[in-house]
């Protein structure tokens, strides 16, 4: 559940930061998401062709396509112990800027789960 939250929140704060703010919600909800595949126990494509979401997420959460794709494969290549962090970029935003979202991001969804137990 907290990587989903993180996941959430970075991709949010990636679309802010990005100049897609009016798309946020979207973003977060992508973020949200794209662990539905392991909470049950299906491939990842199987739960999201039943649920009514816009094609273009669908695609960003299975492909990583479009700028809400590339934010959520950004926000995967920060639990990825092989990842090349330095060289990531998205839109503006360098390694630091980066950083400092996922920071945050990681900070806000161990408080929540902190205030739901």
């Amino acid at each position: 559940m907290e990587t989903s939250l993180v996941r959430a929140k970075l991709c949010e704060q990636l679309a802010e930061h990005g100049g897609h703010k009016g798309e946020k919600d979207s973003y977060f909800l992508v973020g949200l998401f794209s662990t539905l595949g392991a909470y049950f126990d299906l491939p990842q494509d199987e739960v999201l062709d039943e649920l009514p979401i816009a094609d273009h997420l669908k695609t960003a959460m299975l492909d990583y396509q479009g700028p809400v794709g590339q934010a959520l494969w950004i926000a995967k290549q920060f639990e990825n112990p092989y990842a090349d962090l330095m060289s990531l970029t998205y839109e503006d935003a360098a390694i630091m800027d980066l950083s400092n979202h996922y920071l945050t991001a990681a900070r806000w969804g161990s408080q929540v789960m902190r205030d739901t137990q």
